[in-house]
């Protein structure tokens, strides 16, 4: 079993060090999941400000989803199987929902990343310095929460 508090620790380090939400939180349980760390960065970088800079969907729920497929994921084709992983992903999405507010990274930001007027207005800010770390620290949360 790991040690969740360390991995937000670890996430939230490497998000100051400029990589994405994405890639932290799915990078820091690159041994977990049985992948080197490289792979897990890129695998993860395209997640970046809501997918993409689309402002779609939080990384850092892009991130624990991807933790969250390996844990709980199927490798055969399932129904069964499959119901139960969408059952237990409306549960993580529903509590981070229940947490933050929303998914969406423009939601959560308050602007919306995929604008350049807006996302100069995030940068200005430093909204994603601020706020960000809060959604790593989260999705971690609930992942412990899951195990």
């Amino acid at each position: 079993m790991c040690d969740f508090d360390q991995k937000a620790k670890e996430a939230v380090d490497m998000f100051s060090q400029g990589y994405s939400c994405a890639q932290s939180v799915f990078a820091v349980f690159s041994n977990e999941v049985g992948i080197q760390r490289d792979i897990a960065l890129k695998l993860a970088a395209p997640f970046l400000g809501g997918m993409g800079r689309t402002g779609e969907t939080c990384g850092a729920v892009c991130g624990a989803l991807m933790v969250f497929g390996y844990f709980y994921g199927n490798t055969q084709p399932s129904p069964g199987e499959k119901a139960k992983l969408a059952a237990l992903t409306t549960d993580f999405l529903d509590e981070f929902t229940e947490k933050f507010g929303s998914v969406k990274c423009r939601e959560l930001l308050g602007y919306d990343v995929s604008k350049p007027d807006e996302y100069k207005i995030i940068m200005d800010k430093k909204l994603i310095l601020h706020k960000c770390p809060h959604f790593l620290k989260g999705v971690i949360d609930i992942l412990a929460g899951m195990k």
